[in-house]
């Protein structure tokens, strides 16, 4: 898969992962994944065992992106996500494991 060319407004999905997503790859698989489009952000562990994930780019891209999470081997260990859509902030230039 290759990334799509950046042509419209951009915005910050933010989803919290629940389930046996730590120690388990999970951060690493979403790295992966990330390389695939155009986006930028992170993806950390958090205190209460769940998976943040913050992105920002297209609309699309970021629709696609959480697509492929679920669609990848990860779905098994995922039992939950909640999912929150706000305006760009510009803060990151790439998206890495924080």
């Amino acid at each position: 898969m290759t990334p799509h060319r950046s042509t419209g407004r951009q915005e910050q999905v933010v989803a919290v992962y629940r389930g046996q997503v730590q120690g388990v790859g999970f951060r690493y698989t979403v790295l992966r994944l990330a390389e695939d489009f155009l986006i930028t952000g992170f993806v950390r562990n958090e205190w209460d065992g769940s998976v943040l994930l913050t992105a920002e780019g297209e609309r699309c891209e970021l629709e696609r992106f959480i697509v492929s999470i679920a669609s990848s081997r990860l779905n098994r260990t995922i039992h939950g996500v909640e999912i929150h859509w706000r305006p760009a902030t510009g803060a990151w230039s790439h998206f890495t494991v924080a």
